[in-house]
């Protein structure tokens, strides 16, 4: 768990007409970008359950740097562009895994165009932020040991991601090729079957769980934004293996979790980049890279401690927390996670 909530829309955001449908389009979204279209059918006939509220897909491809992923409702501030250092970044040599220096946001993989893949990517990452935070805005109710049947099935937390992933911004990206980075492009039936197989997890974790969240005469029960996160990207990656994978990972010291912690790669761009202080805050970083062999396009997203977080990861440091963790010792506004996405 990052943040709780998400950013809401500005009063007055502007409307799109989507096959049909009227979306909201977040004024954050720089003009001409394309939004992702049919998602909404692919996944009701995926899953076999009634099309969600907002029924077109509102992530949309950027076609230049633009505000900071939010995730909270304490969000990082947007960023403004990139600084000149950060504009220009380029991976070591000697990064365990990379190519010799992160592609522009229009890195490719084979079969897939590079601003699309970028747009599946973010998408991915945008819909589990969503997913999360909808079981971060229930805590109370799932650790009330008064009530036995919590009404928090499947459906409801589904409509509800659909809700907050109309509202959140796309991630900040360094490019180091501004001229790939301003041609826009739209994700195609690979967003959309992807997005589909994350719904298909998200569904599948909460109705596995329905028995702890339901557990009546029990308080604390564990089943917090973290844990979610993780059950719903190890089956989702289970799903999609050898095409996608979703990680949330984090700096190695902290990490709570072993199957969490960062791949060698992740760990350079993590020290190197995410933990500079003269790192943008909010944002990623997209690049060409090799992931078990093959090439890949990844995608890493910064998260950072919001208020809530703090009662489990602040101050004092080494205190037991109600999960049985030492505290980290943190600060609001503190590196925490990285959301980590591979695409081959």
């Amino acid at each position: 768990m990052m943040r709780d909530g998400v950013q809401e829309p500005s009063a007055g955001r502007r409307e799109r007409r989507v096959d049909g449908f009227v979306c909201p389009v977040p004024p954050q979204i720089p003009a001409g970008a394309v939004p992702v279209a049919g998602f909404a059918r692919h996944r009701a006939r995926a899953l076999g359950v009634a099309a969600c509220l907002m029924a077109a897909a509102l992530m949309a491809v950027p076609v230049r740097p633009g505000p900071a992923f939010a995730d909270a409702a304490t969000s990082a501030p947007a960023a403004a562009a990139p600084t000149a250092a950060a504009a220009a970044v380029a991976a070591p040599a000697a990064a365990p895994g990379a190519a010799a220096a992160p592609a522009a946001a229009g890195a490719t993989v084979p079969g897939t165009p590079a601003s699309e893949a970028a747009a599946v990517a973010r998408a991915l990452a945008t819909r589990l932020v969503a997913a999360r935070a909808v079981v971060s805005s229930h805590q109370n109710l799932i650790n009330d040991p008064s009530v036995g049947d919590k009404g928090l099935t499947a459906a409801l937390v589904l409509r509800q991601t659909d809700e907050r992933f109309a509202t959140i911004a796309p991630a900040t990206t360094i490019a180091t090729d501004t001229a790939t980075a301003t041609e826009p492009a739209t994700a195609g039936d690979r967003s959309e079957r992807l997005l589909a197989v994350l719904d298909s997890a998200i569904v599948a974790v909460v109705e596995q769980s329905q028995p702890t969240i339901n557990a009546e005469g029990v308080g604390f029960k564990g089943f917090i934004p973290a844990v979610f996160a993780r059950l719903v990207t190890t089956r989702f990656n289970g799903l999609a293996v050898g095409e996608a994978q979703i990680r949330v990972t984090a700096p190695p010291a902290l990490v709570r979790n072993r199957s969490s912690r960062p791949d060698a790669w992740e760990s350079e761009m993590i020290a190197t980049y995410l933990s500079s202080p003269t790192w943008a805050k909010g944002a990623a970083i997209e690049t060409a890279a090799v992931a078990d062999g093959r090439p890949a396009f990844r995608l890493l997203i910064p998260e950072y401690y919001g208020a809530s977080c703090l009662s489990c990861h602040g101050q004092p440091a080494g205190e037991i927390d109600r999960t049985g963790y030492p505290k980290e010792g943190a600060s609001e506004g503190d590196l925490g996670g990285v959301i980590s996405v591979i695409l081959w």
